[in-house]
């Protein structure tokens, strides 16, 4: 009898678990509002073609190499950087955070840069993961087409 009547206190303190804090706020991603909030009146002074798919580049950071987040293989990251778009395109990371991967207007709110300056909020390592940190140059320049609006120029 003491083991059916733990079974059945634990049963109720679940489904208590459950009502008061809800079964799907652990796995349920926080929704993003990643519409754009950048002034796209002023002209542009970063290039996405000639300042930011270089960066991504193997000369560069590699971050859009086969091995890293232009592959599809099992194993690795779902986020990809082989396409303007697929920049755009949340990943679980960011879903997990309620953030854009990139949101135009605004860099700080770009889980993107969170994750290349290392952020303390990011989920796993600092990207490039294993190689040296963006420069400060550099950074600037992503955080500066992000704030234009990270138009596709």
């Amino acid at each position: 009898m003491g083991t059916r009547w733990l079974g059945g206190f634990v049963a109720i303190l679940l489904f208590f678990v459950f009502i008061v804090f809800g079964c799907d706020t652990i796995t349920t991603p926080k929704s993003a509002d990643c519409t754009s909030v950048a002034d796209t009146t002023q002209p542009a002074t970063v290039s996405y073609a000639s300042d930011i798919v270089p960066l991504f580049a193997p000369n560069k950071y590699n971050c859009a190499d086969m091995g890293c987040h232009a592959s599809n293989l099992p194993g690795l990251t779902a986020y990809r950087m082989g396409s303007y778009s697929q920049l755009f395109v949340a990943a679980d990371q960011a879903l997990q955070e309620g953030m854009c991967e990139i949101k135009p207007g605004d860099p700080d709110q770009s889980y993107l840069i969170w994750k290349v300056e290392g952020h303390s909020g990011i989920q796993g390592a600092r990207m490039p993961k294993d190689r040296s940190p963006m420069t400060s140059n550099d950074l600037h320049l992503l955080r500066q087409w992000i704030l234009e609006g990270a138009r596709n120029n």
